[in-house]
């Protein structure tokens, strides 16, 4: 080793001592470190509020369950709802809109004023809605889709999944909520030929929970409609 000024090799003697010194501050250093994690551990658990805040944040970790029968997957928490609500009614009241009191009912379900939040549920077991009634051409069919099955009667829309047959080319059906303007919603056009045509839609529910279908330019057959899933 060399001397910085000098520009000559220093004693060996020297050497060692410098590196000794180098490995004894490092030492030292590394002391202090610990003593400082030590002392800050001390004042997390002597102190009230930073143990308040660990275990707040310990309680909302949330554990994502893997996906069931249905694509269906379930989010569990250890968090009170009403923490969760009151954190959310916080936001709203410090300039961060959340539309309103958000609620919860008991059943899994979130709702916020004004109808912005909802709720989509998929149902295990679909409920028939229709097994193959004829609808005139021109005629108006009304049908039911809450409170039957497990569907609820605060349902706002409902999943259809089926078919139709157009005994005439060219015949097609129109579904709308009830009493709503038929053509503005959901339209389905038969195949030629009497063919059986699939069909999968969502329609928005009146406040009875009916819908209605329009037959147009052919007598439609309504084969097996299911609903397989609601919104509320």
């Amino acid at each position: 080793m060399y001397g910085p000024l000098l520009g000559r090799k220093l004693p060996d003697r020297t050497t060692r001592c410098i590196g000794e010194n180098v490995e004894e501050r490092n030492a030292e250093g590394t002391r202090k470190g610990r003593r400082r994690d030590r002392t800050r551990d001390r004042k997390i658990r002597h102190d009230p509020i930073c143990m308040h805040n660990l275990n707040k944040k310990m309680q909302s970790c949330t554990e994502m369950m893997q996906p069931a029968q249905y694509g269906r997957v379930t989010i569990m928490t250890t968090a009170n709802s009403s923490d969760v609500l009151t954190s959310l009614n916080n936001l709203n009241s410090n300039g961060i809109s959340n539309d309103g009191v958000i609620s919860t009912d008991g059943s899994g379900n979130i709702t916020a004023a004004g109808g912005k939040l909802r709720n989509v549920t998929m149902l295990a077991s679909p409920y028939q809605l229709t097994t193959n009634p004829t609808v005139t051409s021109g005629a108006t069919s009304t049908l039911t889709c809450t409170g039957v099955g497990s569907i609820p009667s605060g349902a706002i829309a409902v999943m259809i999944g089926g078919g139709i047959f157009a005994v005439t080319t060219g015949g097609y059906a129109w579904v709308s909520p009830h009493g709503g303007t038929a053509g503005q919603y959901v339209g389905v056009a038969g195949m030629p030929g009497n063919a059986f045509t699939a069909c999968s839609f969502t329609v928005p529910l009146d406040a009875t929970g009916k819908i209605d279908v329009k037959a147009n330019s052919s007598n439609i057959v309504l084969q097996a409609w299911y609903i397989y899933g609601y919104i509320i």
